[in-house]
């Protein structure tokens, strides 16, 4: 099973995931956060098919911080500095993946989207090319899924910048496998319905809106 990094998975909801991930043999979750609320919370499941990291133990620290120097302008960070980021779980989660010993990172949290996201952002790698990261929800529904983007990191986003997060979410409807429906929440549209700028309209974003 591909291994799945779960940062501060002592959550209730995200306890349930991980449950579901290990009886429906998705997934073999590694939680990350404290080692005596992650055993607790998962005693209904096998020891045997999950993991648990507690940042605060130190584990993995130099490959981790070897991570964290090659994302500039990271390279001059005391070891120090980067012991105490490395209890976050959400950082700790995001230099796991990147160095390649978990195959996919699922995060959830009840602090602010920002906080949670800003760790993984910083530390993630990008495709040649990728200046901008948007965000993308989506709501399922009994008949239907709807996708919102961006509705979390970029405040005020141009018709330009709008218009390539429409095509990257709706490229995305191949691994969904389901009728993609999307809506973009932002202020401007309030009093007109959103539409998907045209090629013509993103290539000049100002004669869009």
């Amino acid at each position: 099973h591909m291994r799945l990094a779960m940062p501060e998975a002592n959550m209730p909801a995200l306890l349930a995931a991980a449950g579901q991930i290990i009886a429906q043999r998705i997934a073999f979750p590694v939680l990350i956060g404290d080692e005596k609320e992650l055993r607790d919370g998962m005693k209904g499941s096998p020891a045997t098919s999950y993991e648990i990291i507690d940042p605060a133990k130190g584990l993995h620290f130099e490959k981790l911080f070897k991570i964290m120097q090659e994302r500039r302008p990271y390279a001059d960070m005391p070891e120090e500095k980067a012991k105490k980021e490395l209890l976050d779980p959400f950082t700790y989660a995001a230099g796991y993946t990147e160095a390649g010993m978990s195959d996919g990172l699922l995060a959830a949290d009840d602090r602010p989207y920002g906080e949670m996201a800003r760790p993984i952002i910083k530390y993630a790698s990008r495709l040649q090319g990728v200046s901008r990261v948007a965000g993308v929800h989506m709501l399922a529904l009994k008949d239907r899924q709807l996708f919102f983007a961006d509705t979390a990191l970029i405040p005020d986003p141009s018709a330009e910048e709008l218009g390539k997060i429409y095509e990257i979410v709706k490229d995305g409807k191949v691994e969904f496998d389901e009728k993609l429906q999307l809506a973009a929440l932002y202020p401007a549209f309030n009093e007109k319905p959103f539409r998907p700028p045209s090629a013509a309209e993103v290539a000049t974003p100002d004669a869009a809106y």
